[in-house]
């Protein structure tokens, strides 16, 4: 029986080295911790706001709310990921 390598697919942008099949769960904890409780914050906004669960648009919302976030404090990840 062999064991499967994870393959690790590398692309240089903007000088940066990026791997561009990294999981959620490859990010450092501090960084997942900092992306869940943006996306709680983000919820619990609209919940609060509109009185209600969000719908699938609002999700999309939410979810590039986050992205930009993340996106700002220059955590590198898939946007599929979130």
């Amino acid at each position: 029986m062999t064991k499967s390598k994870k393959t690790k697919i590398h692309k240089k942008i903007d000088g940066q080295l990026l791997q561009m099949n990294k999981k959620f769960s490859d990010l450092k904890m501090k960084q997942k911790d900092k992306i869940i409780g943006w996306v709680y914050e983000e919820y619990k906004k609209y919940v609060i706001e509109y009185d209600k669960v969000p719908d699938l648009l609002a999700d999309e919302q939410i979810v590039e709310a986050v992205i930009d976030k993340i996106n700002e404090a220059q955590i590198w990840i898939p946007d599929g990921e979130i």
